[in-house]
């Protein structure tokens, strides 16, 4: 083990980083269906001479149940979490060597990260690591093929124990093979070829509102899809329960496959509700894309490359009806708390069942919103290319400024911000940590300069070095 000192005195330097990456977004229009059981009117008795005994009374049908935005029975984590030092004097310990020329971290859960180290452009074979982060060392490792993407694990399925990788059959495409390992053994539990090409998971992901990891409480099964198809799969044996396709309800593909949905306990095809337990449709449907967050089941527009105001609603799934809309420009959420921007530029947290605003901060401007350690972070909604300064406004109260912030992701650390700035082949990047009450610099770590197959990047609860050894070979480092 080696201890890396950080250098508080660096400034931060474009980077180019290897590990996951912020998504685009915005919108289109929204439109709830309404779906309400009609009341019942009992008709008058008819007149009578002088009954012997009361007429008994005339049942009438319970009145229809208010709207009710669906609370979700989820665990929810911050995927871009870690558990760094405060002063940053990372502890750096070798995992190992794999073969491959990038490695990709995912989360499993609190105590394990995977990683998925592919070859180039194309050649494998690759490895999977299951990496004890606490313990920093490796479970296990397996060969798997070019391709092989993560599907399902108990931080975004809800499995137990288990992890499902998955990856296309060559030399067509036209099949997806899908393993299922135990996480404790490496031990291979399950396998399924499906049709279709390249298997991927469907998870209640908050989409526009941030980086959660939404997984059922209680998970006996998971979806997964290829571009026209999903197919629902019993978590211990992998085994097909049930199958729906965009054909069956008119829906093609959009951007390269049929939008499919999890939300509570409904998939949606292309907003058509479908009964995650039976596969049957529910006979309503939600214009938009719907997604878990504060814990609730919301919908926005599919979103794509443009910049106007969206609806944001909060839906009960018994109906699909919306029970509360608002015009937004930006929004963020936790595993409670909903924050957004409206169109008219004012930040406002919202109550996520009743739809009302219960704290008003005021004009912000043309800004997006975050949530990362607990602070919110706005920034100008912009494309361009240059970095442009953000404020911090701590759950502490106050603020500060974030000079020349150019949209990376942020991640969070033991109540600190961290900004990792984009290195090139030739310049190194530099990861900054800010205490997220105050803005002041705690640490900064300065990375290699980077290609595809060295440097340091952040994602899966970890930092990660890695280094190019030649020959098709690279060695991991956790930094921790």
């Amino acid at each position: 083990m080696t201890d890396t000192e950080p250098d508080p005195a660096r400034t931060p330097r474009p980077w180019l980083p290897w590990t996951i990456a912020g998504a685009a977004a915005v919108a289109v229009v929204i439109a709830a269906a309404f779906v309400v059981a009609p009341r019942l009117l009992a008709a008058p008795a008819s007149p009578s001479a002088a009954p012997s005994t009361p007429p008994a009374p005339i049942p009438t049908a319970s009145p229809t149940p208010s709207c009710s935005v669906t609370v979700v029975d989820a665990t929810w984590r911050d995927g871009y979490e870690l558990d760094l030092p405060i002063d940053g004097r990372v502890t750096e310990t070798t995992l190992g060597e794999a073969r491959g020329a990038h490695a990709s971290p995912f989360e499993i859960d609190d105590t394990h990260t995977g990683v998925l180290v592919q070859g180039e452009y194309g050649a494998g074979p690759s490895t999977l690591l299951v990496v004890d982060h606490d313990a920093a060392t490796v479970v296990w490792s397996a060969e798997v093929p070019y391709g092989t993407s993560a599907v399902a694990t108990p931080a975004n399925a809800g499995l137990d124990d288990r992890i499902v990788v998955s990856h296309g059959v060559e030399p067509s495409y036209t099949e997806s093979v899908l393993t299922m390992y135990d996480l404790t053994s490496g031990a291979v539990v399950a396998e399924r070829t499906l049709a279709g090409d390249w298997a991927g998971g469907i998870h209640a992901g908050a989409g526009v509102t941030g980086y959660g990891l939404i997984a059922p409480a209680d998970a006996d099964g998971f979806a997964v899809t290829t571009r026209e198809t999903a197919t629902y799969l019993d978590a211990e044996t992998l085994e097909p329960r049930w199958a729906v396709t965009g054909e069956q309800f008119g829906v093609g593909q959009f951007e390269g496959g049929v939008p499919f949905r999890v939300a509570g306990d409904v998939l949606f095809v292309g907003g058509h509700a479908v009964s995650i337990d039976t596969g049957e449709a529910l006979g309503w449907s939600v214009d938009g894309s719907p997604l878990v967050a504060a814990g609730r089941v919301m919908a926005t527009p599919i979103v794509y490359d443009s910049l106007d105001p969206y609806p944001l609603s909060g839906i009960d799934i018994r109906t699909g009806e919306a029970c509360w809309s608002h015009q937004v420009i930006s929004a963020a959420s936790d595993d409670e708390t909903l924050w957004v921007v409206t169109a008219d530029g004012v930040l406002q947290r919202i109550d996520p069942e009743a739809g009302s605003v219960v704290e008003d901060r005021g004009q912000v401007g043309d800004m997006s919103v975050r949530l990362v350690a607990d602070a919110l972070v706005l920034s100008p909604r912009t494309y361009d290319a240059d970095p442009a300064d953000a404020t911090v406004q701590p759950a502490s109260g106050g603020s500060w400024t974030l000079a020349e912030y150019a949209s990376q992701p942020l991640q969070s650390s033991n109540g600190q911000i961290l900004v990792t700035d984009w290195g090139t082949v030739s310049t190194a990047g530099i990861t900054t940590a800010y205490d997220a009450a105050t803005g002041e610099v705690a640490w900064s770590l300065e990375t290699s300069p980077v290609d595809r197959s060295s440097g340091i990047g952040v994602g899966g609860g970890v930092m990660l070095r890695t280094t190019d050894l030649g020959d098709g070979r690279m060695r991991l480092d956790l930094l921790h």
